[in-house]
């Protein structure tokens, strides 16, 4: 993977213009909270990704890169917010990749070569090798499918737990099939065994009585073999003429005859399961509580199991005794499982509910077709085709709300008959039904012959559909009973795969966080156990046993958890191939110790890894310099920010020679501000070692002229205190020395004060004010007068005060200069 040799940023995100150096090396850029530190990570991400990760996910909400990717005071010009990421391929060759804000998804490349390509899309692939702080928790503390979810996507395994998802919707779906199949089969069982004039379907019930009319009509019997599919099967009505003299009057008497008995059984049968539903609707109270009661059942009972003591390990919340919180959590399971005993109920009715509607309505269905052939013109044909299509709505309304539908239909009856309503029945209906049994009971006898034959016709009908019904649901079982097979192997093979996955991880893990708390925790352990979908961590506490990480350990010790566990997976995932990773800010609650122990675990551990910190903690900063995790020429330090400079970085090298660059090509607007961040820079260095008593702000933004002014009152203080000192002990050469450093400082001073107003004029923009390079040359040259007072021209060092808590010497490191302060 790539290494970051240099990263320019212009107008993006708060910062105007900054070039970083890299090398390949790894950097260190710290300063106060709000200098730019993550502007640095934003533009590393923006460059190789074309967004922001800081600008997406949670509390984001109408926040794009387009909009406010750009600087604000560029906020309308998203062609000027722009990032150049020079790079190192593992081969050793360099590219530099640039984006701007305005076409974020493109970027140029040069050299434009597939291999560079190839580089820059590899590594854009891997967004998490950028940890920030709000993220390093999301391995710690977080729930099981969260904590799963975030290292899945790390290690790029998040298509496993797709496809688990996918496989668990298909089985949902296919025992749905299973079901309404097992529905089905249930409503054409009866229906053929009413026309057999028994109960039960058996093939010798029905080849005894398709024999019985074949018989009659002089066809051939049938055997068992006829009934099923293959060279034998035939229809049950095979050889039945159809030439009629006219309707079948038995069997248009028959089926007005099973329309009133089913409207009549239905009405009564509907109406004791409205009761029953009305019942276990009211018994199961608020149905938003009860379904989340059942979904926590499982969450319940390994609260039950984790407690010891009055901590509860779910809420956090210390109850009074140990027993009071095993009585709040029982008392849940029970109403969890209260819940889904009273479900089981509703469920049942329910399907008891759909079952007769669904008996009913081939019953219509059937009285509707003999309406076609003795009542056509009239409305009664069209009466019970609504009638059926009406049940049929109702039928698949009631899956999904049944407590709904039933409460509607005791709304509508009012005083009257919630069953009728629910069914459908009205007077309209109701005298379809009579007007087809009137008309079947007109029709003149038949023979038997005919008799025989609407008989076998129907038989057939129904006998088919059972036989339909039947192949159905054996195909849904098949499915249903595979898909089921399937999404448990894959579970237990996805499970068994993580597992020794992450016990590989563990290990490492469990190394990278003794090696960070090295001689207080030697005999850490971790444990890591994924299951359908969650990944559960424990960690040992002091040979106390396993613990969540949130249970005994502090913020610092969950801090180092998050880092080393982060560390570890990089590792697994990418092993000599981790080539950079940038940390923004992550270090924050660890103490001192264990930070040079993280500095320690770098070095070791990932000596071949480029790491681009952020941090606004000067100790942790030092503490990294120190420790050679960084080189000294790779520490970028923000001292302050604003939105007319971006951040105010101090200065390294030798300032003026850029200064006088930019006069020599006319670039005085150029010029103004480094001279203006020198200032600063050196007076606030003078101030800390000078100990000049600088107003207090909380913010730690100081002005340059205040700290000037601090400074310039400490340094006449101090050369007041060495001619004093002089005096007193007889030292005339200390006596001349300090007199010629105060006219020296009289006279720069002067001189300063005569040309600084340039600065400001030329650092901000003004419209009315127009300074020429050889102007501003003159306000330099009083600059490096006075910068000069304080700087040895033999070491290059400058004035600093020693002894505490009062000052003893003013001297420089070389000792050139070096006024004693102690006069008595």
């Amino acid at each position: 993977m790539i290494r970051l040799v240099e990263l320019t940023v212009t107008e993006f995100r708060g910062i105007r213009h900054l070039t970083i150096p890299m090398g390949g090396d790894s950097i260190l850029v710290h300063g106060p909270n709000g200098s730019g530190k993550s502007g640095v990570v934003d533009a590393i991400d923006f460059a190789l990704t074309g967004s922001v990760g800081r600008l997406t996910g949670e509390a984001t909400a109408g926040i794009t890169v387009k909009e406010h990717g750009p600087h604000v005071l560029q906020r309308n010009n998203p062609e000027a917010a722009r990032v150049a990421l020079t790079f190192r391929t593992p081969e050793g060759v360099e590219g530099t990749l640039t984006r701007t804000v305005r076409r974020a998804s493109e970027y140029s490349l040069t050299p434009d070569t597939p291999e560079m390509h190839a580089a820059v899309v590899d590594a854009a692939a891997h967004r998490e090798l950028i940890l920030t702080r709000r993220e390093i928790l999301k391995f710690i503390l977080a729930k099981p499918g969260d904590r799963s979810q975030t290292v899945q996507a790390l290690l790029k395994l998040d298509n496993l737990e797709h496809l688990r998802q996918t496989l668990g919707t298909a089985k949902g779906a296919l025992t749905k099939e299973k079901n309404s199949a097992e529905t089905n089969l249930k409503a054409a069982v009866p229906d053929l065994a009413s026309l057999l004039g028994g109960t039960t379907t058996t093939e010798g019930d029905v080849i005894a009585a398709v024999n019985n009319r074949r018989r009659l009509l002089h066809l051939p019997e049938l055997t068992e073999a006829n009934l099923r599919s293959g060279p034998e099967w035939v229809t049950l009505d095979d050889g039945v003429s159809r030439n009629t003299s006219g309707p079948d009057r038995a069997g248009a008497v028959h089926a007005a005859q099973e329309l009133v008995a089913a409207a009549a059984s239905t009405t009564t049968r509907v109406g004791e399961l409205i009761v029953e539903l009305g019942a276990a609707v009211r018994e199961l109270g608020d149905v938003a509580a009860a379904h989340t009661a059942l979904a926590q059942r499982s969450l319940l009972v390994a609260a039950l199991d984790q407690v010891d003591g009055s901590h509860c390990p779910v809420c956090d919340y210390d109850w009074d005794t140990e027993a009071a919180l095993r009585d709040h959590i029982a008392a849940k399971l029970a109403a969890s499982e209260h819940a889904g005993s009273v479900q089981v109920k509703i469920a049942d009715a329910t399907g008891q509910l759909s079952l007769q509607l669904e008996t009913l309505q081939r019953k219509v269905l059937t009285a509707a077709d003999t309406a076609k052939t003795l009542l056509a013109g009239t409305e009664y044909p069209d009466t019970l085709t609504a009638w059926a299509g009406q049940l049929a709505r109702t039928r698949s309304r009631l899956a999904d709300d049944a407590a709904a539908i039933v409460a509607d239909a005791i709304t509508r009856a009012g005083t009257g008959d919630a069953a009728a309503v629910l069914i459908g029945t009205t007077a309209t209906t109701t005298a379809a039904t009579d007007a087809v049994a009137a008309s079947a009971e007109a029709l003149p006898d038949q023979s038997d012959i005919q008799a025989a034959s609407g008989w076998l016709a129907r038989a057939q009908e129904r006998w088919l559909r059972l036989e339909q019904a039947r192949a159905t649901l054996q195909g849904a079982a098949e499915s249903s009973r595979v898909i089921d097979l399937l999404y448990a192997k894959y579970c237990a093979a996805m499970d068994a795969a993580l597992d020794e996955l992450y016990r590989s991880i563990e290990g490492q893990f469990s190394a990278h966080y003794q090696e960070i708390n090295a001689g207080d925790e030697d005999s850490f352990r971790a444990e890591l156990a994924p299951a359908a979908g969650k990944l559960d961590l424990a960690v040992g506490f002091y040979d106390h046993g396993l613990f969540p990480p949130g249970a005994y350990h502090s913020e610092g010790h969950q801090d180092g958890m998050g880092l080393a566990l982060y560390l570890a997976l990089l590792d697994h995932m990418l092993g000599d191939d981790l080539s950079f990773v940038v940390l923004d800010d992550v270090i924050t609650s660890i103490d001192i110790a264990h930070r040079r122990n993280i500095c320690g675990l770098m070095l070791e551990r990932f000596p071949q890894v480029q790491f681009v910190i952020t941090t606004h903690e000067t100790t942790w900063a030092k503490t990294i310099e120190q420790l050679n995790v960084v080189k000294r020429d790779n520490v970028v330090e923000f001292q302050s920010w604003s939105v007319e400079t971006g951040p105010v970085r101090s200065v390294k090298g030798d300032v003026f020679v850029q200064i006088e660059s930019h006069l020599a090509n006319g670039e005085v607007n150029l010029a103004a501000p480094a001279l203006r961040q020198l200032l600063e820079n050196r007076m606030r260095t003078l101030a800390n070692d000078l100990r000049a008593p600088v107003p207090f702000r909380a913010d730690g933004r100081h002005e340059l002229g205040e700290m000037l002014a601090a400074v310039g009152s400490r340094y006449l203080r101090l050369l007041q205190k060495a001619k004093k000192a002089a005096q007193k002990w007889g030292d005339a050469d200390q006596l001349t020395e300090v007199d010629e450093l105060q006219q020296t400082w009289e006279r720069a001073r002067r001189g300063y004060d005569i040309e600084q107003w340039a600065i400001n004029a030329m650092t901000h923009y003004n419209p009315t004010i127009d300074v020429t390079a050889k102007e501003f040359a003159e306000t330099v040259t009083a600059a490096r007068e006075l910068l000069a007072i304080f700087e040895c021209d033999r070491c290059g060092q400058l004035l600093q005060t020693e002894g505490y808590p009062d000052a003893k010497t003013l001297r420089c490191r070389c000792a050139k200069l070096n006024l004693n302060l102690v006069d008595k």
